[in-house]
């Protein structure tokens, strides 16, 4: 990704007039104080005012003196510099002023004067910062010589103009001559001013910007960290030039793969152009562009979307749309584009961007090398290969030219060619590219950068071509572990949607490494494999848990101060989107769900840097199959499904299998994803009790079905569902106690008890006691903390209220739920019979602000009351699942508060739940939500309460009967808090008591009765 690094052209030591003058020309410069004044504004950077009050004060010197005085060729001075240092870079007067001011200066001081050099700087400046180098190089010149000629005591000035020389140098492509000429400034200035003086850190931050084109990224960072401490220790924080530094260090970390520590130096840097320069200057613009890239190098396309056509829009303001700086942030958004899939859209882009730049620098010139190799990896996409291959060929081409050689510049092209002979079948060539590559980014850049991890995957696919299977497996397992690392490390930083989306962005090896397992394998190669699926398996949801764990109790103001906002604006969201567009326009709408959402992951991501979570996302994440196995019971198995693609690329169903007695692990494919996903939608279709749609002369009508046709319906539903995924495991094993289950895809909306062994039973009459883990690691005991106060939170018997006399485009009705109070009743009495206190909630007291306020030291938390999910509705699937509380049917006509009765899984997710044992949703559909593709689990209730901090989720997989759940849920509390057996037992029991009771009745015992209820997460 080409960034823009902005180099420093002058500085402050050269602005005002030069020290050391002889004493001819000191008699010539009589500053009023006036133009002293003005020098004070410079040295602000208020460049605003100086154009304001420039041009006035000219014409009054003129007044004073019509032909000409120095006083006038130095406001003249000024206006040049506040021109192209502020938005006024092209402002063609600004010439006219430099050219006006170098004739005064030559008349009145001699072409000889240090005075008139400072002038020529000034115009070379203009020049320089218009991208017209060629024009700025014999400026600068000039300046230099007449700096020689007046003796060594303006040494220090003669190396600012070597350093910009070397700047303009640098904007006609001539590397060599630009960093020949900033080393010249560096030994002047280190030997004449010492290492901490500000013209050395300009002189640092340009060296190191051609480093960083050459591809030495590291050493380019070591230099602009050096030059942003020595502009800190001398301006302060807010300065234009930390700014520079800022930015020109978020640039190299990004190179570097270091998304999170260039994220917060490239905000820094917008925030200090924004206040010293203005939203309307390039070099606002170019941190915003820069701020873009990382966003969408994270996986936040959007984000960087937005932000890149903002940018293009204010650069075309400045320079017009045919300007060569149009073709950064034009590459950009073209590749934000390519990554979505949007080819032609990346195309056009492209194209348009290499023409502006073909025209302004020509065909063969470094400016336009990224652009080359970029349009070239969209020609891979498109299947245009030979036109691909010209193109990243011309960029290698000319990268090695002007870079000196092989470098890390190389290894993105290097990547692409490598893929290019894996689609022509030529493994071996594909090998020895992706190889070139890997060696380059090692020495380059490091061995965790996501470019050695894209080199390592294609080094993978390139040895299992070759048939070198176990070269392929080790390759593929460093490329899944560099990237697993590279994704914990940036998490730190990161809001959770933003977090999301780089885990879907990111570099993976996984889908390799399973393509080379055999079926039925065992041994240590599966456990290699099964060891890095462990690890990756939800690791977002984690790490954010883990963060959330850290915050609890969270003394600290400022940290406290984000968590409020944070849920403030959560609950704003959430009412916006179960509300739907109102009395605004559609585009308005979704304008304040977007704002609303880019509020919550700033302060997120806010959040996630005071808790300072790396480190311990990083712990968590190094439990795997070791750790997992050591944890393993006596007398159980585990079995972990995996949904993913298969080496054709086509999405399967897979399975690994541990047993607690022989501990090897074993490796089973299941097959099509399609076909289980079918058999899945197949199975929840019949669990859907009660009703058959048919055609008859009245069009499509709903008939009752019978008892019989149910259970023969559902039994081939289900048979079909347990051979798919049940049977090929099952075979394994010899009568463990315990079978945990892992699940992945659609297997999250499965109740494994419920699927049928014969026409008369099912897995529930079986001996295993079967128990849903969120994911392996979920096996490994929590450190050991301190048990809160045994209480229990209940609600139930809530009082929705009337339905709502304000029109929406989304209403919601919930009906009383006359049973749900008699349940927490018994639940109330159970716990206080063996545990201790217990609240309950019920009626118009069971409000979403009196539960929220009661959350403090609750172990137990029984929310009996209606769940809802909104499959359809936009936006986070977070704000589209939740509760029903009191007054839940008039939430449309709250004021707000949070207590508007509908707690969605958005606002829970922002709870405090730490050290909470269970959370019990006996409420209809809150097990169910979106499916994530990233190894996340089920995006709704939840996933919010294990984020907020609940151990163990308690939830429904659909609409549950009120009497037969107020019956399971008693059941539930009697095992686990009277007779201590452990929560998968007690779950078993539960189900167990309401089936029986409905055998030994005559009743139906459909699973619809007894099975719907999933607890997942810690099973003691």
């Amino acid at each position: 990704m080409n960034r823009i690094l902005i180099a420093t052209f002058l500085l402050q030591a050269v602005v005002c007039s030069l020290p050391g003058f002889a004493s001819d020309e000191a008699e010539h410069a009589v500053y009023s104080p006036e133009v002293a004044r003005m020098s004070s504004l410079i040295d602000a950077s208020k460049y605003t005012e100086v154009l304001e009050q420039g041009p006035p004060l000219l014409e009054r010197l003129r007044r004073t003196n019509p032909e000409g005085s120095v006083d006038e060729a130095k406001v003249l001075d000024f206006l040049v510099n506040a021109s192209y240092r502020s938005r006024q870079v092209m402002n063609p007067e600004a010439v006219e002023w430099a050219q006006r001011a170098i004739a005064l200066k030559e008349r009145l001081l001699g072409p000889g004067s240090p005075e008139l050099a400072n002038s020529l700087m000034h115009l070379g400046n203009l020049y320089t910062n218009r991208y017209e180098g060629e024009s700025a190089i014999p400026v600068y010149d000039r300046a230099i010589s007449i700096l020689e000629a007046a003796g060594p005591e303006h040494d220090q000035h003669r190396a600012v103009l070597l350093s910009s020389l070397g700047v303009a140098y640098r904007k006609t492509a001539n590397n060599p001559e630009a960093m020949k000429r900033f080393e010249q400034a560096r030994k002047i200035q280190e030997r004449v001013l010492g290492p901490n003086h500000p013209d050395l850190a300009s002189t640092l931050n340009n060296q190191a910007t051609v480093l960083s084109e050459w591809g030495d990224y590291t050493a380019a960072a070591n230099l602009h960290r050096r030059a942003l401490a020595i502009r800190e220790a001398n301006f302060g924080p807010d300065h234009e030039w930390v700014g520079e530094s800022a930015n020109n260090l978020a640039n190299q970390l990004g190179y570097l793969g270091l998304y999170n520590e260039a994220l917060e130096f490239q905000e820094r840097a917008v925030r200090i152009f924004a206040k010293q320069l203005g939203l309307d200057h390039p070099r606002y613009w170019f941190a915003r562009m820069n701020l873009g890239i990382n966003y969408q190098e994270m996986g936040s396309y959007a984000d960087a979307d937005r932000i890149l056509r903002e940018v293009i829009e204010g650069l075309t303001r400045i320079y017009g749309a045919t300007h060569p700086q149009l073709c950064f942030v034009l590459d950009s958004l073209a590749q934000n584009e390519h990554t979505q899939g949007r080819e032609k859209s990346a195309l056009d882009l492209y194209t348009r961007s290499l023409d502006i730049g073909e025209a302004a620098y020509g065909k063969g010139a470094y400016e336009i090398a990224d652009t080359i190799g970029q349009l070239g990896k969209v020609l891979v996409s498109l299947g245009r290969l030979d036109e691909a291959i010209e193109k990243l060929q011309r960029s290698l081409a000319i990268y090695r030219e002007n870079a000196g050689g092989e470098n890390a510049l190389l290894c993105s092209q290097l990547n692409e060619l490598a893929k290019v002979e894996l689609l022509q079948g030529d493994f071996q060539r594909a090998f020895e590219v992706a190889a070139h590559s890997r060696d380059l980014c090692v020495r380059d850049l490091g061995v965790d950068h996501p470019l050695h991890a894209e080199a390592l995957r294609l080094l993978a696919r390139a040895d299992r071509g070759r048939g070198l299977r176990e070269p392929a497996l080790d390759a593929a397992l460093q490329a899944e572990g560099i990237s697993r690392r590279h994704l914990i490390r940036t998490m730190a930083v990161l809001s959770e949607q933003r977090a999301l989306n780089y885990a879907e962005s990111r570099v993976e090896g996984l889908d390799i490494a399973l393509s080379l397992l055999h079926d039925h394998e065992t041994g240590p190669r599966v456990e290699r494999v099964w060891d890095a699926v462990i690890r990756s398996r939800a690791s977002v949801l984690d790490q954010f848990a883990e963060r959330n764990r850290l915050l609890s109790g969270e003394s600290d103001p400022a940290t406290a101060a984000l968590q409020d906002t944070s849920r403030v604006l959560r609950e704003r969201l959430a009412n916006l989107t179960l509300r739907g567009p109102g009395w605004e326009e559609l585009d308005v709408y979704r304008d304040l769900l977007e704002d609303l959402d880019t509020q919550i992951k700033d302060t997120e991501r806010r959040i996630s840097m005071h808790a300072a979570s790396d480190h311990a996302g990083e712990a968590r994440s190094r439990s795997g199959y070791a750790e997992t196995a050591a944890s393993l019971p006596d007398g159980s198995v585990l079995v972990a499904y995996l949904r993913g693609a298969d080496e054709s690329g086509t999405e399967v169903y897979r399975a690994f299998l541990l047993s607690g007695v022989d501990q090897e692990p074993h490796y089973i494919e299941l097959g099509s994803a399609s076909t289980i996903d079918e058999a899945v939608a197949a199975w929840r279709e019949q669990i859907a009790f009660g009703v058959r749609v048919v055609k008859d002369t009245r069009g499509f009508v709903q008939v009752p079905r019978d008892e019989r046709e149910l259970r023969e319906s559902y039994t081939a539903a289900g048979d079909r569902l347990r051979r798919l995924v049940w049977d090929p495991v099952a075979t394994l094993w010899n009568d463990p106690e315990t079978v945990f289950l892992v699940c992945d895809g659609s297997l999250h909306l499965v109740s494994f008890a419920s699927l049928p062994v014969d026409d008369e039973r099912y897995l529930l009459d079986e001996d295993p006691v079967l128990h849903t883990l969120t994911t392996e690691r979920s096996l490994v005991p929590y450190a050991a903390e301190s048990r809160p106060s045994t209480r229990l939170l209940a609600v139930g018997g809530a009082d929705y209220g009337e339905g709502s006399s304000v029109a929406t485009t989304r209403s919601f009705e919930f009906s009383s739920l006359p049973h749900s109070e008699i349940e927490v009743e018994q639940v109330r009495r159970i716990w206080e019979e063996n545990e201790g206190r217990a609240e309950i909630l019920t009626g118009a007291g069971a409000t979403e602000k009196a539960l929220k306020g009661r959350l403090a030291g609750v172990s137990v938390l029984h929310l009996a009351t209606h769940g809802f999910f909104l499959p359809s509705a936009p936006g986070n699937p977070l704000t589209r699942s939740g509760l029903a509380l009191a007054g839940a049917n008039q939430w449309q006509e709250s004021t707000g508060g949070g207590n508007d009765g509908i707690l969605t899984a958005q606002e829970v997710s922002a709870l405090d739940l730490q050290g909470m044992q269970w959370a019990v949703l006996s409420a209809c559909d809150t097990g169910i939500g979106e499916l994530s593709d990233s190894g996340e689990g089920v995006f709704g209730l939840r996933r919010a309460f294990t984020l907020a901090g609940a151990r163990t989720v308690i939830s429904s997989l659909w609409p549950v009967n009120d009497e037969a759940a107020s019956q399971w849920m008693k059941e539930l509390y009697l095992q686990h808090w009277r007779r201590g057996v452990t929560t998968a037992e007690a779950v078993r029991a539960a189900s167990r008591k309401v089936l029986d009771e409905r055998r030994s009745h005559g009743k139906s015992d459909h699973p619809y009765y007894w099975a719907g209820f999933l607890a997942t997460g810690q099973w003691r």
